[in-house]
């Protein structure tokens, strides 16, 4: 940053020496979208997550581009969390969506992959990125392990988990209840869909009462997710003065979005006015060129039918050999 003073996204950055010294260490890996001037005891970093979804990663399959840009996104946002640490150490919280409970009840399998994750970085660190190129090639060749198995290895949030986990897990908080997915209900709806339309006509009058059921669904989600993570705040210890949020990007109202809609209401800002905000959107992604990809935005803008009819186009064979109970030969 040329000065203290400089407006970031349309607003004056504070010129205080913690907002300073704030700016200072995130400032390599992206820039502020939001920040709010002196005045609270307490301090919340919200950093904008984009971990990617089924589109994208299919996108990422096709074009390894996509998948650099993703991993370029995924190792800011990383090292925006590192820097936060380094700067406040045992002052700090970290408050991250991917992970569910406290790392003492981590499963034996989330343990094992989040060694994986940290001797990949652990050597990436070193030069010797053999680790890291195999499973970037797993994810291009389509292996038959599931691309976000391997995307999690790369994710920024799962990583500095990983890492802070070995010597540091008392400053890890869980960003969501235990086994929680209630948007997995909307997927699975959608799935369903498709799975029938691979076999018979879905009428209009099904697919226009989704919008109105999904956006209930993703309220519900918002509602209880955002105020999961208020309540962990809330519990930190007094000595705490910054509690760092690793958080999909469409939670937050703030940071880019490509349209109004994709922001799951209410948003997380709503739910952290105790404290003192400031908003980071790390960078590596070309968001102009993601598409908009929760089913439920597609049912309100009226793209669902066309999507769910190119699902099929893609995936007829494949769909009825999963309805038949056969086994599938990937090329």
């Amino acid at each position: 940053m040329d000065s203290i003073s400089q407006k970031e996204n349309g607003f004056e950055y504070p010129e205080d020496e913690y907002a300073q010294s704030l700016l200072n260490a995130l400032s390599p890996f992206g820039e502020f979208a939001f920040a709010e001037p002196e005045g609270k005891q307490v301090n919340v970093v919200l950093l904008k997550h984009f971990h990617g979804t089924k589109t994208e990663m299919a996108k990422a399959q096709e074009d390894e581009a996509v998948l650099k840009e993703h991993i370029r996104h995924q190792d800011n946002f990383f090292e925006a969390l590192v820097a936060g640490f380094k700067l406040h150490q045992s002052r700090a919280r970290f408050v991250l969506e991917k992970i569910d409970r406290i790392c003492s009840e981590w499963t034996p399998q989330t343990v094992k992959d989040m060694g994986k994750a940290r001797h990949t970085d652990n050597m990436r660190t070193q030069g010797d990125t053999g680790q890291f190129d195999l499973i970037c090639r797993k994810i291009m060749e389509r292996s038959d392990h599931s691309p976000f198995y391997f995307l999690d290895i790369l994710d920024g949030n799962f990583r500095f988990a990983a890492q802070c986990s070995a010597n540091n897990g008392h400053l890890l908080l869980p960003g969501k209840p235990k086994d929680y997915n209630k948007l997995g209900e909307i997927a699975s709806d959608f799935h369903a869909i498709v799975r029938r339309a691979a076999t018979e006509h879905i009428l209009d009058g099904e697919i226009a009462g989704l919008p109105a059921k999904w956006d209930a669904i993703r309220a519900e989600d918002a509602d209880t997710r955002h105020g999961f993570v208020q309540s962990q705040i809330a519990e930190c210890p007094d000595d705490v003065h910054t509690i760092y949020i690793g958080y999909g990007l469409n939670h937050s109202e703030n940071g880019y979005h490509k349209a109004k809609e994709e922001i799951l209401m209410p948003p997380l800002e709503k739910y952290l006015t105790d404290y003192r905000l400031f908003v980071f959107d790390p960078s590596g992604i070309d968001y102009d060129k993601s598409p908009s990809m929760h089913y439920s935005i597609l049912a309100r803008t009226g793209k669902l039918r066309a999507y769910i009819d190119n699902e099929v186009r893609l995936n007829r064979q494949r769909i009825i050999q999963e309805m038949l109970g056969q086994s599938i030969i990937v090329d």
